[in-house]
């Protein structure tokens, strides 16, 4: 009987080792859970805000296209209307100098009223 009865006891003793492990464990468990959700509430927080970040990038970069573009157009519709009348201004000021023979010269011609010396 005195067998049984430390037999018992040691199993109880075990019983109370194992539950007091087992209760450890779960604890562990409990706050591991609560730091992965608390991680994974941040990265959800960081990937919203990427994700907001990203859209004002592509909003930024379409309008600067927009702009680059239309300052292109004008440019390039400048930069020949540039040119034209940079001619027309050279022309105009050959014409007005008292130098006509330069300027008839300059337009290929043969008969001028000045004639070219």
């Amino acid at each position: 009987m005195d067998q049984l009865t430390s037999t018992f006891a040691s199993l109880e003793s075990k019983a109370a080792s194992l539950q007091v492990s087992q209760q450890s464990q779960a604890d562990a468990q409990v706050r591991m859970h609560e730091s992965f959700r608390t991680g994974m509430n941040a990265a959800h927080e960081i990937i919203a805000q990427v994700v907001l970040a990203a859209g004002d990038l592509q909003s930024t970069v379409d309008e600067t296209a927009s702009k680059v573009r239309s300052i292109t157009m004008m440019s390039g519709f400048g930069g020949i209307m540039g040119r034209l009348a940079c001619v027309c201004l050279v022309i105009l000021a050959a014409s007005t100098t008292s130098n006509k023979p330069i300027f008839c010269a300059a337009l290929g011609t043969s008969k001028c009223a000045h004639p070219i010396p």
